[in-house]
């Protein structure tokens, strides 16, 4: 096998796993279920919606967001870790190895990359997102919209996630095929 074979079996592992992930958040029908649920937990009345009832809503949507944010700001710094340890074992290496007709320091490139990627993934998280005025209309439809928000950050995080795990993975695999494999 070859090193670009190689980064093409790497990128079609990590998109069939993202697809497989994307497919277990709740399609329109289900989230539009969910957000109704939720809503009527905390605003049982929709006839007369009490201030206090909505802004318990939104605020348990907008902690949910929070959590995410944290699980970035954790990803983040892991993803950093994990790079400078590839790139102090790359440059240990020598420039030219090859291992099974692998150029091994141009996958770990490619493993750092991989995290690269999934830290701007978790940057994009850090985005401040302004409502538009139709959002704020009424505490429903800033409910809902902050759960569409949640939705698409959730997706974000989730495709981060699955980044730093393959790249992770890929990288200690390649770190045992230096310390291990016979070289040519």
């Amino acid at each position: 096998m070859t090193t670009p074979a190689v980064i093409v079996a790497l990128i079609a592992f990590v998109v069939i796993v993202a697809l497989y992930a994307m497919d277990r958040f709740p399609n329109p029908e289900e989230l539009m279920h969910i957000k109704g649920v939720v809503w009527r937990r905390y605003v049982p009345n929709d006839n007369n919606v009490a201030v206090q009832d909505a802004d318990r809503a939104i605020g348990y949507t907008e902690r949910i967001v929070d959590r995410q944010i944290n699980k970035a700001r954790g990803i983040l710094p892991f993803n950093s870790i994990v790079i400078a340890v590839f790139s102090f074992e790359r440059t240990r290496l020598p420039s030219e190895l090859h291992i099974w007709n692998l150029n091994i320091n141009g996958l770990i490139i490619f493993v750092m990359a991989l995290l690269a990627v999934s830290s701007i993934f978790c940057l994009l998280l850090m985005l401040v997102n302004w409502p538009t005025r139709s959002a704020l209309q009424s505490f429903g439809t800033e409910f809902y919209n902050t759960v569409d928000l949640l939705l698409f950050r959730s997706k974000i995080l989730e495709c981060a996630t699955i980044l730093s795990l393959a790249a992770i993975v890929a990288g200690a695999g390649l770190i045992g095929i230096v310390e291990f494999a016979p070289r040519t």
